[in-house]
């Protein structure tokens, strides 16, 4: 009789995990030569937060692994204060034990972890958009593709963008500062941003701040990769206190990708208006030409979550664990 426990990141035993993900994602990391994301070091990393420990839900049969579901501690805010969050993430299950209900089942056994004032989130593909349907989730909203071709200036010529070592004080303040301006998004405070893109163990990140007067009045940070066989300069956040500032740093991104000789760069957000995309010279990109429709889904727990899961969310791809 299969047996589900759930249990904390601490608890985890990272090698049998990695062994059935590797085993439950062989063909598409066969497909796609990517298999660095399926490490020790990159769950340890992602299951400790700056916000708490994961919990992660297992399938055992006799004993032996077969499915997961994990979700990771995050902490969401607006101007009227903040809220626990659970992104669910690495739903697997083992080849031979498909077809037996342990994604639902882990699902379910996650969502008795939930306390009143927390919400279940996460960014679910076509495979597992049908099972968080079933489940409850409701669509939040759609992270929108903008691509320039365009080569940008030099670098040089943005003098008030400065980069980003180690995220501090000025991060701290320019999140207070960007909470009135808006609907909620994941805190954007120094140690997240410091967890998210400087603690990382598998991708390289790149930060920016646009100054004044010694202010972060606006933050970029952009990664490089290779994405279907092309080089991409990836925007993983833009977040700024005017849409000036904002137009400044994703040229800027041009920039930064002309200066490493990439040719393409990639805004994936719901935050960049049609306006300030195309005057930038990014073009939308249709959702049915897109290998992956990034949406926002989730299901809050009590009226206070629910009030703030129906505001709208300011979404980054920097959000989603898998870029």
């Amino acid at each position: 009789m299969p047996e589900i426990t759930v249990i904390s990141g601490e608890q985890l035993n990272y090698e049998e995990f990695v062994d059935m993900q590797l085993q439950a994602f062989a063909e598409i990391i066969r497909e796609t030569g990517v298999s660095d994301l399926f490490s020790a070091p990159y769950y340890r990393w992602k299951y400790a937060t700056p916000f708490g420990s994961a919990k992660i839900a297992l399938v055992r049969d006799n004993g032996v692994l077969v499915a997961a579901n994990s979700m990771y501690r995050l902490r969401v805010a607006w101007a009227g204060g903040t809220l626990p969050v659970w992104q669910s993430c690495d739903t697997a299950t083992h080849p031979q034990a498909r077809g037996k209900g342990y994604f639902m089942k882990c699902l379910k056994a996650l969502k008795q972890e939930l306390k009143d004032g927390e919400i279940f989130f996460g960014f679910p593909n076509k495979n597992s958009m049908p099972g968080f349907i079933k489940f409850g989730w409701s669509h939040r909203g759609d992270v929108n593709t903008w691509v320039r071709v365009l080569p940008g200036r030099r670098l040089s010529a943005y003098p008030k963008i400065e980069e980003i070592g180690e995220f501090g004080e000025p991060q701290d303040r320019f999140n207070r500062e960007l909470l009135p301006m808006g609907g909620p998004l994941l805190e954007r405070s120094s140690s997240y941003m410091n967890w998210r893109y400087r603690r990382h163990p598998v991708n390289s990140y790149s930060a920016f701040a646009w100054v004044e007067n010694g202010r972060h009045e606006g933050v970029l940070v952009m990664r490089q990769a290779r994405i279907t066989g092309r080089n991409l300069a990836i925007v993983m956040e833009v977040l700024a206190l005017d849409r000036q500032i904002e137009r400044k740093l994703l040229l800027y991104a041009a920039a930064w990708a002309r200066n490493r000789g990439v040719g393409i760069t990639m805004i994936l957000n719901n935050t960049t208006t049609r306006t300030t995309g195309l005057t930038c010279g990014y073009a939308p990109v249709p959702m049915r030409f897109l290998p992956k429709r990034q949406v926002l889904m989730g299901d809050p727990v009590g009226e206070a979550a629910a009030g703030v899961w129906r505001q709208d969310w300011r979404v980054q791809i920097g959000d989603w664990d898998g870029f």
